[in-house]
C-alpha cells in the first residue's frame, strides 16, 4: 500500500513539476511581450517628433528600403482578419498600453498560478519523505 501511495504522490509530483516548467516559460513569453510593447510606445512617442528624417522602411522580413519622412502622425494598425486601419499616434499608443494591462494581467494570474503550484509540490516532497 506504501509502495502504491508513493508512486502515486511521485506521479503528482512530475505532473505537477511540468505544468510549473510550462508556466514559468509562458511567464518568460509574456515578458517579452512588455518588453516589446514599451519599446514600441517609445519608438512611437519618438516618431511623434519627427519632422523631415530617412528611415528605413521594411519591406518584407528582413529586406528594408530607404525612406524619407516628413512628418509621422497616423499609422496603419491592424485589427485582425486582415483588415487595417488608419490611426493617428496617441490613438496607437493608447492600444499598445490596454494590451500591456492585459498582459500584466495575465501574467499576475500565472504568478499566482506558480505559486500555488510550488506550495503542492512542497508539500508533496514532505509527504513523500513520511512515507
Amino acid at each position: 500500500m506504501s509502495e502504491e501511495k508513493s508512486q502515486e504522490k511521485y506521479m503528482e509530483f512530475q505532473v505537477l513539476q511540468q505544468q510549473l516548467e510550462q508556466v514559468q516559460k509562458y511567464n518568460e513569453e509574456l515578458e517579452s511581450k512588455l518588453a516589446e510593447f514599451n519599446s514600441t510606445k517609445e519608438s512611437l512617442k519618438e516618431m511623434k517628433e519627427i519632422k523631415d528624417a530617412e528611415m528605413f522602411v521594411p519591406l518584407a522580413q528582413g529586406i528594408f528600403t530607404k525612406a524619407k519622412v516628413s512628418a509621422v502622425n497616423e499609422l496603419l494598425v491592424n485589427v485582425g482578419a486582415n483588415t487595417a486601419v488608419v490611426k493617428p499616434i496617441p490613438q496607437v499608443i493608447e492600444l499598445i498600453e490596454r494590451q500591456m494591462k492585459e498582459v500584466a494581467e495575465i501574467k499576475e494570474k500565472l504568478d499566482e498560478n506558480a505559486m500555488q503550484i510550488t506550495q503542492r509540490l512542497s508539500a508533496l516532497v514532505e509527504e513523500i519523505k513520511a512515507l
